[in-house]
């Protein structure tokens, strides 16, 4: 299955998209899921994506525990 995203880009990135387009052959949608792609892979192994990771996680357990004790409690 595939989605329907709609980016916004500033002028100079859509005329590097194009020219990387142009250059390479590949449709400026390839390229775009390309480097997402390439950015995924390497924040698998980015320490500093792990931490926002766990701060993350964190403050949805908080989020949960705060909304199950306020059920508890009614």
């Amino acid at each position: 299955m595939s989605r329907v995203l709609s980016i916004r880009f500033t002028q100079e990135e859509y005329e590097t998209l194009q020219a990387l387009s142009l250059v390479t052959g590949m449709p400026v949608n390839a390229i775009v899921r390309e480097a997402v792609n390439e950015k995924a892979d390497r924040a698998a192994n980015d320490s500093e994506i792990a931490a926002m990771a766990e701060e993350m996680k964190r403050r949805v357990e908080e989020a949960d525990q705060s909304l199950r004790r306020r059920v508890a409690s009614v």
